[in-house]
């Protein structure tokens, strides 16, 4: 039986040449395996492991060499304040995504809000709003059936009561009105090289890809908004690195006003939003 440290140097060896996180990603991976935080890789790094703990490392590990994401593999990701439960159904949560939660909860909103999270996935977003707007009613909604199962079990999880799970197909299952939707929909187009590396590899192309240009959801909650926002409702949402021009364009033409942009953490801007003024 090997030790700790013999099965971590041999992770990171094999991940080397495939990734430029190697060393991360093999203790993340065999933490998971273990059931210990990484410290305790270190404080007992002379344990011997079993030979079945052995085998399923080395089977993640190989995963992981083909590209296979980390959080696809453990089955969770660290977002916000949370660890949220994700597979392959869902899209990973991402810290750019964050900017996005940041935001929203520092806008003028009524203090019992109704808000609506397009696109929900494993209801990343709207769980994150749920833990800092106890008095937000939230409506996570999603198309896709396996996303919200997962969804489910991340609000059971913390057990949430103002999240209410809903099917639908961007607005057409929505019947009401809300003072903030919000949303970090599909913005690559379908023929971007960037989809076949990294992650993106793997994640639903239904919850990346948006036609030909990026901007297929993009323009459908633009257009769709306004019917279901309150008086000076908000709409805000995540985009791709060179769509804030276009986007806002979009926005000011359909009527909104006080129109926002918010750069990532590299300082791209990757978050817009603006506030509808007007019935018309």
């Amino acid at each position: 039986m090997k030790k700790i440290s013999e099965l971590l140097s041999w992770g990171n060896s094999e991940l080397k040449e495939s990734t430029n996180e190697s060393f991360i990603s093999s203790q993340i991976l065999l933490c998971h395996v273990l059931k210990i935080n990484r410290t305790k890789l270190y404080t007992n790094s002379d344990q011997k492991i079993s030979l079945l703990d052995e085998k399923i490392y080395q089977q993640l590990i190989e995963k992981r060499k083909i590209g296979y994401p980390v959080a696809y593999l453990i089955g969770s990701r660290k977002f916000w304040t949370l660890d949220l439960m994700v597979n392959s159904s869902t899209l990973i949560p991402r810290p750019e995504t964050e900017h996005l939660i940041e935001t929203v909860i520092n806008i003028d909103l009524p203090d019992k809000s109704d808000v609506l999270d397009l696109g929900t996935g494993c209801g990343a977003i709207a769980i994150a709003l749920a833990s800092e707007k106890p008095n937000w009613e939230i409506t996570a909604s999603d198309f896709s059936i396996s996303a919200l199962k997962i969804a489910k079990k991340n609000i059971k999880k913390y057990s949430f009561n103002n999240i209410h799970i809903h099917q639908s197909n961007w607005f057409n299952q929505i019947n009401k009105k809300f003072d903030l939707i919000i949303s970090n929909p599909p913005y690559i187009a379908e023929n971007d090289p960037h989809l076949k590396q990294g992650d993106l590899n793997f994640e639903p192309k239904e919850a990346l890809c948006s036609g030909k240009n990026g901007y297929e959801a993009i323009e459908i909650i633009i257009l769709n908004s306004p019917q279901h926002l309150k008086p000076n409702g908000w709409l805000f949402f995540e985009h791709g690195h060179n769509q804030e021009i276009h986007s806002a364009k979009m926005l000011e033409k359909r009527g909104f006003r006080n129109i926002r942009n918010t750069c990532d953490i590299s300082g791209i801007q990757r978050i817009i939003g603006g506030q509808y003024t007007s019935n018309r």
